[in-house]
């Protein structure tokens, strides 16, 4: 009971502002000083935004343009999904996509070389790549749009029942409607992000918000989008705490 008046008490003083839990999504107001910021777990689903846009914009093309691009939207659809679910299905931290980035630079180069000595066998993969047609039609762009838009806010709407609010004394996780499942004090215990997935981050920021008391681990949220963002807003709250006590 005190520590709940010494936090109500705290919170009058330094004048501190409540977030949303709709901020699970975006933090805003961060030159604010706050007490509070929601973090959420995403789905995998999210990152596939570059995929639904790509439907979106060939399915739009494909109406106001003749057949005969058909063939180039089915290679750039192909091209988007094939890489959006590569980064789906493999996590790339820093070494791993050095390395990938290598190992195209190196393809790229033996396309090359291979091509200034006019070698068949390449005039062959070109012919047969020629001699495909992925396209599709408008319609199936359009429905292949709903569907990865229906998952993507199915999956965008799950954060709001299941997600963490990081406190000046305490980091709860709830799940909705049950409530509380776990609260983890602030008193010795760190926060740290951790970036698992180059291309993940590059898509939306996205990085591992990590709870750790010494050098154990206590909670990981992964998949959290905009983290820089609201990793400022828990540095401030933590910040926060540590004049508090301090004084």
């Amino acid at each position: 009971m005190a520590e709940n008046v010494s936090t109500k008490e705290f919170k009058k003083e330094s004048g501190l502002k409540s977030g949303s839990v709709l901020e699970v999504f975006y933090p805003f107001n961060l030159d604010k000083d706050r007490n509070r910021v929601y973090i959420a777990s995403f789905p995998k689903i999210v990152f596939m935004w570059p995929t639904i846009l790509c439907l979106l914009t060939c399915a739009i093309v494909q109406m106001i343009q003749d057949v005969e691009i058909s063939t180039t939207l089915g290679w750039v659809f192909i091209t988007v999904f094939s890489v959006n679910w590569l980064i789906i299905a493999q996590d790339f931290p820093r070494l791993k996509f050095i390395i990938l980035c290598l190992i195209i630079l190196l393809l790229l180069l033996l396309v090359w070389v291979v091509d200034l000595k006019t070698v068949t066998i390449l005039e062959d993969v070109q012919d047969f790549l020629k001699s495909l047609k992925p396209g599709l039609t408008d319609h199936s762009y359009i429905i292949m749009f709903v569907i990865l838009t229906a998952l993507f806010f199915w999956g965008m709407s799950s954060p709001l029942v299941d997600h963490w609010r990081f406190e000046n004394n305490e980091f709860i996780h709830f799940v909705r409607p049950f409530g509380r499942d776990q609260s983890i004090p602030r008193m010795g215990h760190s926060v740290t992000m951790e970036v698992s997935d180059v291309f993940e981050f590059l898509l939306c920021g996205a990085a591992s918000i990590v709870i750790r008391k010494g050098n154990e681990v206590v909670a990981r949220i992964e998949n959290v989008p905009f983290a820089p963002r609201k990793m400022k807003v828990i540095d401030k709250i933590i910040g926060e705490l540590k004049v508090r006590h301090a004084e």
